[in-house]
């Protein structure tokens, strides 16, 4: 079984980093818009590399999530500081 090796970014991180608000990224995650996220306990987190693919592309892809949330799951959540 291949692992997934990510990054993970917080709501601030992202917010500063694509130039939005933290509240428009709680709009998104309402409306079930922008880039996929993780939820863990009840913390949020953004997966860089989908980020990065999220900004450039300018779409969703909720559906490449999975392979992140697998990760997490084994405990494989790493963050930049």
């Amino acid at each position: 079984m291949t692992e997934v090796s990510d990054t993970y970014l917080t709501p601030k991180q992202v917010a500063e980093r694509v130039g939005v608000s933290r509240r428009t990224l709680w709009l998104w995650r309402i409306a079930q818009k922008g880039p996929a996220f993780i939820r863990r306990g009840e913390r949020i987190y953004y997966s860089e590399a989908v980020i990065e693919h999220w900004y450039r592309n300018g779409d969703s892809i909720s559906s490449d999530i999975t392979k992140y949330r697998k990760t997490t799951q084994q405990g494989g959540l790493r963050l930049t500081g």
